[in-house]
């Protein structure tokens, strides 16, 4: 992602959250499975820990 330092974790956020929502409530994307939505969180997660932990966010949250 390019993206300014100071920008960048609030991008991520907001990446996750949209994952988030879509495993929650697939109506939000009807054309991404459920699926593919929790391999890109899980993947997101993964990759920043920390921002993930500030958002509330686990490494297990995507199957809860």
């Amino acid at each position: 992602m390019n993206a300014l330092a100071t920008v960048r974790p609030y991008l991520l956020a907001s990446r996750m959250r949209h994952w988030m929502g879509i495993i929650r409530d697939p109506a939000r994307s009807p054309t991404c499975p459920k699926w593919r939505a929790r391999k890109n969180a899980v993947r997101l997660i993964r990759r920043h820990p920390e921002i993930a932990r500030s958002i509330g966010l686990s490494e297990f949250s995507p199957f809860e």
